[in-house]
């Protein structure tokens, strides 16, 4: 998922309207001559800041790590516990100690993640490539939403070599900079492992992905019914302008002294006193939506 923010402005251009008084029979005169002029409330200059599927892209991807053992210089003597073993939980639990250790918070293992990670460690074994985007382009942020992600922010680590333990696996990317700076992102919340075994260019190696996130779900929500209950009130408010214009029309077209003149004054009038109803229930409505909107941006951007 990208992240953008989309400005959209509903606006109703401010109009005044003349509210005619009403012809008094008995006395056969005009009961208010003078025009009364109402100005409908305005409503332009409410901002939604809708946020859709191409959000400012907060993608992180250090380059993939390749681990030699000859070169690495790391101790093949490694205690056989329950941690040691190379899969998801261990390297899980590894990831989150060196977290803990700096005062991060753990990570969550989350299943979409790991669908996606193992989906990318598969894929690179299958096709012989190691790289963070697949030969047909295909990254991290592709498959984190093919997997049901929706995410605020995501990354990937990528690790292929002779590892013996779990532990020496994490070891290998908290020794690398820009791997560790990727595991103690503090934006994260979520992570997911993939992880397979087999033959690439020649040797019998491990591919491990680590994939992080935060998802859209820890932020608030914005209100989505209200949105469109707000569309449908601007509708309704573009119909009953368009109503006053044609009774206003109406009005001036027919003589002050005729029997029809008072009912069509009164029918202006209501249509004003609607019509001025509408516009507060709606700005009180984009008041009400913009609130979630800055929460959610806030929540965002942090």
């Amino acid at each position: 998922m990208r992240v953008i923010w989309i400005t959209s402005i509903i606006g109703i251009i401010l109009a005044s309207f003349s509210v005619y008084g009403i012809l008094n029979k008995e006395n056969n005169f005009l009961f208010s001559k003078s025009e009364i002029t109402k100005d409908i409330e305005k409503i332009g200059d409410q901002v939604f800041s809708i946020p859709n599927e191409d959000f400012d892209l907060r993608v992180f991807l250090p380059s993939p790590l390749v681990f030699d053992r000859d070169e690495s210089g790391v101790d093949s003597t490694q205690t056989n516990n329950s941690t040691s073993q190379i899969n998801q939980v261990n390297i899980v639990y590894h990831t989150n100690l060196n977290r803990q250790s700096e005062g991060f918070s753990i990570l969550n293992q989350n299943t979409r993640l790991e669908s996606s990670a193992q989906k990318k460690a598969q894929d690179m074994l299958d096709r012989q490539y190691f790289e963070h985007d697949s030969p047909d382009g295909i990254g991290v942020a592709d498959l984190a939403e093919d997997s049901g992600y929706e995410y605020i922010v995501v990354g990937e680590n990528l690790a292929r070599g002779d590892f013996k333990t779990a532990d020496e696996v994490v070891l290998a990317w908290m020794n690398s900079p820009a791997h560790r700076e990727n595991i103690m992102n503090s934006k994260y919340t979520d992570i997911g492992i993939g992880i397979v075994y087999g033959r690439y260019d020649g040797s019998d190696v491990w591919i491990l992905v680590q994939h992080f996130g935060a998802s859209i779900d820890t932020c608030p929500k914005i209100d989505s019914s209200l949105e469109l209950k707000i569309e449908d009130e601007q509708t309704v408010i573009d119909s009953l302008e368009n109503d006053i214009y044609k009774k206003l029309d109406e009005i001036n077209s027919t003589n002050k002294w005729s029997s029809g003149y008072n009912d069509l004054v009164e029918e202006y009038n209501a249509l004003i006193s609607e019509f001025n109803s509408k516009v507060v229930a709606i700005k009180e409505d984009i008041a009400l939506y913009n609130e979630g909107v800055v929460l959610f941006n806030a929540c965002v951007s942090s």
